[in-house]
């Protein structure tokens, strides 16, 4: 038997719900047996110590540590990184599920499990991001770390405006 995560199951007794529900222990004392098997008992708890550096104006670096050891939840595999822009200091993609769904929002997975930091690239000068990481394991992408923010530096005065040099004909 397959288990599947965030399911709930029914054994029912074979005699009076045959076409409804397998049997595969029937209970001389119940008739019903229900099973939840909830994800957080299978990965990894949260990621600590996230860090943030705006390393220029499309650039940030984000660091991090594993779990606890307690929470680490078997063999951690990778992480994965959930970012995205905000706006009023809140970010609806992120907010919107602060587990593992990333609607709307960017993800970068490191797939090394040693490497603790990752350069995220391609954003926009002078924006505020919000950033989460979260520690894969054999049963999935764990819980998310508490979302912290950044601001992307600006522009500098060479990527503003356009220099043309000519060189003179006579010298």
């Amino acid at each position: 038997m397959n288990v599947i995560q965030e399911a709930h199951y029914v054994y029912t007794n074979e005699s009076e719900h045959a076409d409804t529900a397998p049997v595969y222990a029937p209970l001389a004392c119940c008739w019903i047996l229900v099973v939840n098997t909830s994800r957080w008992l299978l990965v990894p708890g949260e990621p600590r110590r996230l860090r943030l550096e705006a390393i220029n104006s499309t650039s940030v670096l984000v660091e991090w540590r594993p779990p606890a050891e307690a929470k680490k939840r078997g063999v951690i595999r990778g992480y994965r990184v959930v970012y995205g822009p905000t706006t009023n200091g809140s970010s609806p993609a992120l907010e919107a599920s602060s587990t593992t769904r990333t609607t709307a929002a960017h993800v970068l997975d490191v797939a090394d499990p040693a490497t603790w930091q990752a350069a995220v690239t391609g954003l926009l000068a002078s924006t505020m991001y919000q950033f989460q990481v979260a520690a894969v394991g054999r049963k999935g992408v764990g819980e998310r770390s508490r979302p912290r923010r950044v601001v992307t530096k600006g522009q500098g005065p060479c990527q503003l405006c356009t220099i043309r040099c000519y060189q003179d004909p006579d010298p």
